[in-house]
């Protein structure tokens, strides 16, 4: 079972056929038709283990379900939101599609800040 990197746990509601089996869900006994615990989910392959034990106390069964989580993923974007100069002014004026600009600064300008906000905060 395969689910997106936002979902970070899942429940598991077993239901047995005989109403006098025990559950246990990643060794954690869980009621017949009852929602386990929440189980974190890490990024990738992660296994939960269902037994059932029937009333007899000795015939098991186990099922296995691996869950994988997708790792995040990284923005493609690889624009600005804006470009701001800390005294004089930018020529064109700022436009995410515009990649080349001329900083128009006074002869008495002896410091000068750039300031650049990407438009995706991804990695």
């Amino acid at each position: 079972m395969a689910v997106s990197n936002t979902t970070t746990s899942l429940t598991v509601t077993p239901t047995a056929a005989d109403s006098g089996a025990t559950i246990r869900v990643n060794s954690t006994v869980v009621a017949s038709g009852a929602a386990s615990a929440a189980l974190s989910l890490a990024v990738g392959s992660n296994t939960v283990s269902l037994v059932v034990m029937a009333a007899d106390g000795t015939t098991t069964r186990t099922y296995t379900v691996v869950v994988t989580r997708a790792a995040a993923t990284a923005s493609s974007d690889a624009s600005l939101s804006a470009l701001a100069l800390s005294s004089g002014s930018l020529s064109p004026a700022f436009a995410a599609g515009t990649l080349s600009y001329t900083a128009d600064v006074a002869n008495s300008v002896s410091s000068l800040t750039l300031t650049a906000t990407t438009t995706s905060s991804g990695r």
